[in-house]
Formats: structure tokens, C-alpha cells, sequence
């Protein structure tokens, strides 16, 4: 049996450095991690507001669910008509139908 006393003696087992990924089999040098600082520091997203709209409709897969109901490449006019059209024809006789439709 193995006392508290002798597992003290034991030198600790050295940790990787923090440079170094777990199954990477070669340490990273000291210029790929300065590259990668730098190349860090260049992706800050996008500055211009036309930048900005554009990347937050990144993940949009149908639309059905956003507040803009249109897409920047919609007509709006058309869309309107649309809606119109919808109403025209079935008429909903509710807030329920109404939802529905429009």
C-alpha cells in the first residue's frame, strides 16, 4: 500500500504547454501563433451598416418568423398585392382566419 508521504515525494507530471492542441502530434512555433494573432486581429465582422444587415440575415432560411417580412430583394408592392389577393379569395371571417392568411 502506497502512503500519502510517498505520493508527495512523487514529482509532478509537467503540463503541456499551452501552445500545443492535444492530438496536434507538432507543437505550433512561436511565428504560427504570432500569424494567428495577427490574422485574429483583422476579423472584427462587419463595420458598415449595409455590412451589418447583410451578415445578419446570414442564418435566414425562410423568413417566415422575421420581423421584416420582406427580403432586401423583394418588392414590397407586389408583396402587398399579394396579401390583397390572399384576403380576396378567402375572405377570412376572423382574427384566427385573418392570421392565417395574411
Amino acid at each position: 500500500m502506497v502512503g500519502i508521504s510517498s505520493f508527495l515525494a512523487l514529482e509532478p507530471r509537467p503540463c503541456p504547454p499551452p501552445t500545443a492542441a492535444r492530438n496536434d502530434p507538432k507543437p505550433r512555433s512561436l511565428a504560427q501563433i504570432e500569424a494567428s494573432r495577427k490574422n485574429g486581429a483583422k476579423s472584427l465582422g462587419p463595420r458598415t451598416e449595409a455590412g451589418k444587415a447583410k451578415s445578419a440575415a446570414n442564418a435566414l432560411k425562410h423568413g417566415l418568423a422575421t420581423a421584416p417580412a420582406l427580403l432586401a430583394e423583394e418588392d414590397e408592392d407586389a408583396f402587398a398585392q399579394h396579401c390583397l389577393d390572399l384576403e380576396a379569395e378567402y375572405t377570412p371571417s376572423g382574427p384566427t382566419e385573418r392570421a392565417l392568411v395574411a
